[in-house]
């Protein structure tokens, strides 16, 4: 490896200025000399009614194309000649397009990529266009660079046929590697379709090509590019709306993957490498949820952790008004029709795609805080601070808004239609001037090192309005960090100097770097495909050399690194052919250049997957004969303002021997119409399920908790079970609680009149002798009031005879005590008296304290629980700490959505009548600076209270509409107000005296609803640990689904503190709703269980 030390001192200082307000500069084309514009104009003939993609905009792509060292930079224009700009030093450039021959020819053009397609060392430039529709009949072109002239100007010509490259179609971007790994560069050609009859099918029709819209696989043979997407594992399909693509090798196997981001309804794509010239799409069983409109995409290590992350563009805007304004996700039934046609869950918002590095992702990007930024294109990761962390730049903005409602009302009326269906004149055409035109600032988000970002936009100099498109990054002046270039519509393209490493000499901290320069062997001389890992200080630092990312766009080759002044402990470059070249003790703000004819060893890739799981799954093993099966009920269609469902809570589970036969049996709920199960363990440690009537009498009930006691004394399990659900109405039959008494050999028997009518939508219950008569007692949590949510129901203290009959103790605090979801008794103040902590939604971490059968609430004012109103789900009670008292964590909604609470800002609801119609109704709000706003859509408002629809005619007034210019002060004061101000899930320390610490979990526990716990000594420290699970589907469709909590344990580093395991070092990665985890020992040895809402139950147990 060559390394090459370059001198920073004064060749960049021009650039910090009085005008630099942040770190990046805007450099002006009188004085870049880059005055490049895509320009628009609709007609008759093309406009965007007959093209849908009319204002998507252009790309850039930057690399030098004439080997002076300096990158230069080629775009796009849609309805004009290309440019291309050769770098000349100090950020200033000259439009040698027309000497070096690559204007281009008429037509609409796309993307475009540099790449040495005919490997002689050079950069040639691979431009992406729209033919063979309308009149637009040209084909993608291939200029070939053949070197410089006299003067130093490069010359290229058109050799597309040449190379088998002059493909036709709706192209969007071409990614060049070499995914068969021969050594030459392969291509993939991402299209995009147009909406046409067919195109809204069945996802079965991916398997029907289409030669203009597919897209397409080219291997090269000797030179020349064939065509072998058939039978490659690649969709061709009328169905796809391609609008970007990336390759990574995203399960680190050494072989690069492809992702493809679909807009509207088809899926988005993701390829795995199956290493024989074939590949398979996996993302449904890969990815939960993906963006709905993708756009932009790439992959980036974002934390550090050696595994490449997704980044992908959508359209959600951020500004409540534009959001409010324009079109919103579909209707829940919809969404639900889609799911049916093939289709996996998508939403329109940004989604960053964390790698678990098990073949699974997790969706972050509401927790992340980059998943709203307006009409959005580019997506790159890039360290732009270099502070070792990559960050996220995203270019937005569209020059025509045809997604604003008001817009859609007007253009949907019939008679417009017709005009706009026959042949358009410029009247026709004047319609379009009818969309809204909203410019806004591009997003810089920086990296906080800890699974979030903030916005540093405006801070960083990035506050111009634009419709801005492809983009990319380079280092244009060779100082070390990068700097951006961007293809705007209707405004010259920007060019913005990075000042990080030329602003430091006037601010404390330092910044340094390493560049790294890839030489090739024969056949991909610029190394693409490359990986380099860096290490410093205990972390390592991965990039892969592809330069197609984003969107129509290709980046700088030379992959930059933020690091500190001290040495880099050492560098590794992996080549395409899995060789690698290791240096050490490397001195920073270098640029090294690596050879792959000096790299010598084979790199071993299995060693990246040495992680030593705690639990290993054995679900296979124990085969155990259930499945829980939920049956569909939309309670949105009656309740449309909620924000989830409360009726798919279940199944229910309990662990006892049942049978005296000194085994654990298992008791599993099922949902309505579902027969609930009793499975006897084995001697051989799987389970049968046994034959009990009285269960399937009670098929009609949906059982949400189950517990195993002895009721009535006779020193066997008897069974209680309490059902949910919100399908039937307060005093149906079908949500009483039942007891089931065992006759000792396992067979059990329905009580008729052992328990008081409760007759509600129930959550929990739990166990304890409260009155300390010897017996078990109950607490019976009440969920919900059936139709009714908000309204707040009664929950119970049954107390036991001893003999299994049941009475109502009377106890004040359980009148209207909450939206439970669970309960725990404990002694937390050390008076030998059980006090019960409860957990529920838009409650606080409620504790009833127990005063010799009296229930009284603790006053959360100054006993440190004051701040915790929440949306709690679970609990699990222990001495963490082993201070001799009880401490308890608390399982939240998490951080990973849209809803964001303080205590200065809350979620509020308010429950009312409003509209005095007999039914109750919720509006949900949010505080927007400060401001109070409904969290609710126009539509959704309307539909459960008609009358605003008078109140606001337009989308227009409605979002620009507080809550208080929504309802009217009479109804917020009649109201009934909740409020949410902490969604964390938590560790509570007991201080002693009833007083109590509020620790958040870490940042991993808090990428979903934590539904359930367990706790264990995982590492055997002598301190307890605990694994979390969760997940909850059915929430608002605005709001999305909650789906990435993969399974963890949380290790106890002692003092309230808690390391997160990922899922690879915890072992056992469970997709799904998981509502409780139990323990239960099989064959002498301990296992977990773990239950899932509409599916299979998971086995696990300690790997040793």
């Amino acid at each position: 490896m060559r390394i090459v030390i370059i001198c920073l001192f004064g060749i960049v200082l021009w650039g910090c200025g009085d005008d630099n307000k942040g770190k990046f500069r805007l450099i002006p084309s009188s004085q870049s000399g880059i005055d490049f514009k895509n320009e628009l104009k609709e007609t008759v003939d093309f406009n965007i009614f007959n093209y849908m993609y009319f204002y998507n905009g252009g790309g850039v792509a930057v690399g030098d194309v004439n080997g002076d060292g300096l990158l230069d930079v080629y775009f796009t224009a849609n309805q004009k000649l290309n440019k291309l700009y050769l770098n000349q030093g100090n950020f200033k450039f000259k439009d040698i397009t027309e000497a070096a021959g690559v204007g281009g020819f008429k037509g609409w053009t796309t993307g475009v990529t540099m790449a040495d397609v005919n490997d002689d060392g050079l950069l040639d430039i691979y431009v992406s266009y729209l033919g063979d529709y309308l009149q637009f009949k040209g084909h993608n072109q291939l200029f070939i660079n053949e070197g410089n002239s006299a003067d130093g100007t490069p010359k290229f010509t058109d050799r597309a046929f040449e190379f088998g490259l002059d493909l036709v179609g709706f192209s969007t971007q071409a990614a060049f590697f070499d995914y068969d790994k021969d050594g030459d560069l392969d291509m993939f050609m991402l299209n995009h379709s147009l909406h046409q009859n067919g195109t809204f099918g069945k996802s079965t029709m991916r398997s029907e090509p289409h030669t203009l819209a597919g897209d397409k696989l080219l291997r090269n043979d000797n030179g020349r590019f064939v065509n072998v997407t058939k039978g490659s594992g690649i969709y061709s399909s009328v169905l796809g709306y391609g609008l970007g693509v990336v390759v990574s090798d995203v399960n680190m196997d050494g072989w690069p993957d492809i992702y493809v981001g679909n807009d509207f309804h088809e899926n988005d794509f993701l390829y795995i490498n199956q290493k024989n010239g074939t590949f398979k799409d996996v993302l449904e069983s890969s990815m939960e949820q993906t963006s709905r409109y993708t756009m932009g995409v790439d992959f980036g290590d974002f934390n550090n952790d050696g595994f490449p992350d997704l980044i992908a563009a959508d359209m959600l805007p951020k500004d409540p008004k534009i959001l409010k304004a324009s079109q919103a996700e579909e209707a829940y039934d919809v969404f639900d029709f889609k799911l049916g046609f093939g289709y996996n869950y998508q939403y329109s918002r940004n989604t960053l795609q964390l790698n678990q590095q098990n073949g699974q992702f997790s969706e972050i990007g509401r927790m992340a805080g980059v998943y709203a930024t307006d009409w959005s294109w580019s997506a790159l990761w890039a360290d732009l601070d270099l502070d070792g962390f990559k960050d996220i730049f995203i270019s937005n903005g569209i020059s025509r808004r045809s997604n604003d409602l008001d817009y859609i009302n007007f253009i949907t009326v019939d008679s417009i239609q017709m005009r706009i269906n026959s042949t358009l004149t410029d009247k026709e055409l004047e319609l379009i001037n009818e969309m809204p035109r909203i410019k806004i600032p591009n997003y810089l988000f920086i990296n906080n090192h800890d699974s979030t970002f903030t916005n540093k936009s405006l801070d960083w100099g990035l506050d111009i309005n634009s419709y801005s498109n492809g983009t990319a990054y380079a280092d244009f002046d060779n100082d070390g960090d990068l700097d951006l270039v961007i293809n705007n519509i209707d405004d010259e393209a920007f060019l913005y100097e990075n000042t990080t490493i030329a602003a430091q000499e006037k601010k404390d901290i330092k910044r340094n770097f390493i560049k790294v320069v890839l030489e090739g062997n024969q056949g991909n001389k610029f190394g693409i495909g490359t990986k380099v890992m860096l290490y410093q200080n205990g972390m390592m630092q991965l990039q892969e050399c592809m330069p197609t990312r984003g969107y129509q766009s290709s980046v700088d080759y030379r992959l930059s690194f933020g690091v500190t002044e001290k040495l880099i402990d050492s560098i590794k470059v992996i080549w395409p052919n899995d060789y690698v070249e290791l240096v050490t003790a490397v001195k920073p703000n270098q640029i090294l250049i690596a050879k792959q004819s000096n790299a010598k060893d084979k790199f071993n890739y299995n060693s990246l997957h040495l992680a030593q799981p705690i639990l290993k799954e054995v679900t296979d093993e124990i085969k155990l004969p259930y499945h829980h099966r939920e049956n569909r009920h939309v309670e949105f269609n009656r309740e449309a303002l909620m924000p989830h469902m409360v009726s798919t809570e279940g199944p229910a589970i309990a662990v006892a021997d049942v049978n005296g036969d000194g085994k654990d049996d298992l008791f599993l709920g099922g949902g309505k119409w579902q027969e609930s199960s009793l499975c006897i363990q084995t001697p051989t440690g799987k389970f049968t399920k046994s034959d009990q009537p009285v269960l399937a009498a009670d098929s009609v009930m949906e059982d949400v908790d189950a517990i195993f006691f002895d009721a009535d004394g006779d020193l066997d399990a008897d069974l209680f079970v309490v059902s949910g659900g919100n399908e039937f109405a307060s005093g149906s039959s079908e949500t009483q609680p039942r007891l089931y008494l065992n006759n000792g050999k396992g067979d059990f028997e329905k009580t008729t009149d052992y328990l008081p009518t409760l007759q509600f939508t129930h959550a929990c219950v739990a166990p304890a002798d409260v009155d300390k008569d010897g017996d078990t007692d109950l607490f019976i949590g009440s969920r919900a009031i059936p139709w009714k949510y908000g309204e707040l129901p009664d929950s119970y203290l049954l107390i036991n005879d001893g003999k299994g009959h049941f009475t109502i103790s009377k106890q004040k605090e359980l009148s209207e005590l909450g939206l439970i979801k669970y309960a725990q008794w404990t002694d937390l103040d050390n008076d030998s008296d059980l006090d019960l902590i409860i957990a529920g939604e838009w409650m606080p971490i409620t504790i009833l304290k127990n005063n010799k059968g009296d229930l009284s609430k603790l006053d959360i004012e100054g006993c440190g629980l004051e701040n915790t109103f929440g949306w709690w789900n679970t609990i699990n009670a222990t001495d963490f700490d082993g201070d001799g008292d009880i401490d308890f964590m608390l399982g939240n909604l998490g951080l990973n959505s849209k809803l964001k609470a303080t205590t200065q800002y809350p979620i509020q609801m308010y429950v009312s009548d409003f509209d005095d119609n007999g039914s109750t109704e919720q509006i949900l709000t949010q505080f927007i600076e400060g401001v109070e706003y409904p969290i609710a859509t126009r539509d959704e408002l309307t539909k459960q209270l008609p009358g605003l629809k008078k109140k606001f005619l337009s989308y227009k007034k409605f979002s620009e509409s507080t809550f208080k210019e929504v309802v009217s002060t009479d109804q917020i004061a009649n109201a009934k107000k909740y409020k949410a101000t902490e969604f964390r899930s938590v560790f509570v320390e007991n201080l002693g005296k009833m007083k109590f610490e509020v620790k958040p979990l870490p940042k991993a526990a808090q990428v979903a609803p934590i539904m359930a716990t367990i706790r264990e000594d995982f590492n055997g420290d002598q301190l307890m640990d605990f694994y979390i699970a969760g997940n909850f589907y059915p929430s608002n469709i605005q709001l999305g689904r909650y789906d990435a909590l993969l399974g963890e344990i949380m290790i106890n580093k002692s003092n309230g503190n808690f390391k997160a395991l990922s899922p690879i070092q915890t072992g056992v990665s469970i997709i799904g709703e998981i509502r409780n985890i139990k323990r239960i020992v099989i064959n002498n040895q301990v296992h977990f269980l773990a239950v899932r809402n509409n599916d299979t139950v998971k086995f696990f147990k300690l790997t040793k």
